[in-house]
């Protein structure tokens, strides 16, 4: 009787497939900064010559990345973490339904109170989300990110091609920073 009822409560909240061991270890994977999306986001901007500082804790949120002198702040939110309105967003896990449901609406809580504060502080903000980076997308964010940061730093120089391929190649990065690594001599080049 008190085995079916456990049981019964277990089936109702939905049962987790992992130990508990196994789930601790997938969600150590699971990464704060220098996420993949982060990371192309990065060498994108620094590809189109802009510079910028990252996680700046003094700021409401420790944005991704902060363009002081363009009072710009770019957000990079991971779909599902963050409850876009996308595919990928509106996916629920099957189990702990509860504690998903609740821990994913405080993180749009947070996100939008982080907003505001950053608003009344002056500063502008872009939102660029998991799903809009897919490498058909990037010509695009490309755009976006020139028109929402104002004028290009003349060193830029990136064309569609130069970002589709940095979409879909990590090479020539520094995972760390994602600076592209460049091995020119001159400081004027």
């Amino acid at each position: 009787m008190i085995l079916t009822q456990w049981l019964g409560r277990r089936r109702n909240q939905g049962m987790d497939t992992l130990t508990p061991t196994e789930r601790s270890h997938r969600m150590s994977l699971v990464r704060g900064k220098d996420t993949g999306p982060e990371i192309l986001v990065r060498r994108i901007v620094h590809s189109l010559g802009y510079r910028y500082r990252m996680h700046v804790h003094e700021l409401p949120g420790c944005p991704d990345l902060v363009f002081p002198g363009r009072q710009c702040i770019i957000l990079i939110h991971g779909c599902f973490w963050h409850q876009h309105k996308c595919k990928m967003g509106n996916r629920m896990p099957k189990s702990r339904i509860n504690f998903w449901r609740t821990k994913l609406e405080a993180n749009k809580r947070r996100d939008a109170k982080q907003r505001r504060s950053l608003r009344s502080l002056g500063w502008r903000i872009l939102t660029i989300w998991e799903c809009q980076l897919s490498p058909r997308k990037v010509e695009k964010l490309g755009e976006r990110l020139i028109e929402f940061l104002g004028l290009r730093p003349h060193r830029a120089s990136s064309s569609s091609g130069h970002l589709h391929r940095m979409a879909r190649s990590g090479s020539g990065v520094d995972p760390k920073s994602g600076n592209q690594r460049h091995h020119h001599t001159s400081i004027h080049g």
